[in-house]
């Protein structure tokens, strides 16, 4: 059996969407990637946004299809009677039968669920440690200060932006005497609300693949973690982050994440 994976949106997603091609690789299928134009046009029709392919998909042992199977697997999906008995598309919406797929399937999602990250996180790790600047990253000493993502841009036109009441709830409930620093793409609003008057800093985002592996390997380095409802701040949590952490977390994110399934996490605090 054949799994394809479409892998696109940002490093966040791409994270999540990597893992679960590992995880079907584990169940012994041949997996491969099928990378998004959008990535290589530095655009992204879902959210209208520039985004980039930020690590090889060989780096985690998923080989991309070539242009004779991408030829061939378009007059596989064109000639109806064949791909009817062959060939499948899976969302997230779809109930997922592992002993049941057709010969091939394309599996089109974000896959942001843990049960798919759990088991290969240990592999995952250290395919990402194959680029050097997060595995120096990952050795550097911890700077004892929180880091804090404020998510906005696209996701107030979707309603998903969260309010500043989760902020200062989380602040409160997060060790900030050493200090901390925000992650935001969208720096003069953050800079325009009295609550974030005491950051040390703020980072603005990158459509750069090096700028955004640069701010990734700057998350990695903090002791605590404000992730909101943000994918690329909650790797940087579940990749950074060690016993002594404090994760805080959307309630409504970490469901979605089916965190209840993970124990990668000793302190995980969930605000409404």
């Amino acid at each position: 059996m054949i799994g394809i994976i479409d892998i696109f949106g940002g490093f966040g997603n791409q994270l999540f969407q990597l893992s679960f091609a590992k995880y079907l690789s584990k169940k012994n299928i041949n997996t491969f990637a099928y990378v998004d134009k959008s990535l290589f046009l530095n655009k992204s029709n879902e959210y209208h946004q520039k985004r980039n392919l930020i690590l090889p998909t060989e780096n985690f042992g998923l080989k991309t299809l070539t242009n004779t199977q991408l030829k061939l697997l378009e007059k596989i999906k064109k000639n109806k009677r064949i791909s009817k008995k062959f060939y499948e598309i899976l969302t997230e919406k779809n109930e997922i039968d592992f002993d049941n797929f057709k010969r091939i399937t394309s599996f089109n999602g974000f896959w942001q669920n843990m049960k798919y990250v759990e088991p290969v996180l240990n592999d995952l790790l250290t395919d990402l440690k194959k680029d050097k600047r997060l595995e120096n990253a990952l050795l550097k000493e911890k700077n004892y200060k929180t880091m804090l993502l404020v998510r906005r841009g696209d996701f107030t036109e979707y309603g998903l932006d969260l309010d500043l009441s989760f902020y200062e709830q989380a602040l409160i409930k997060t060790d900030i005497k050493n200090g901390y620093d925000i992650f935001t793409d969208d720096v003069e609003w953050v800079k325009n609300q009295k609550l974030f008057n005491k950051s040390d800093n703020i980072f603005p985002p990158s459509d750069d693949k090096d700028k955004v592996i640069e701010l990734f390997s700057r998350m990695l380095n903090y002791k605590n973690f404000i992730i909101g409802n943000s994918t690329f701040s909650f790797w940087g949590a579940l990749v950074g982050s060690n016993i002594d952490s404090k994760i805080i977390i959307s309630k409504k994110f970490a469901q979605k994440l089916n965190l209840d399934f993970s124990n990668q996490f000793s302190s995980l605090i969930e605000i409404d």
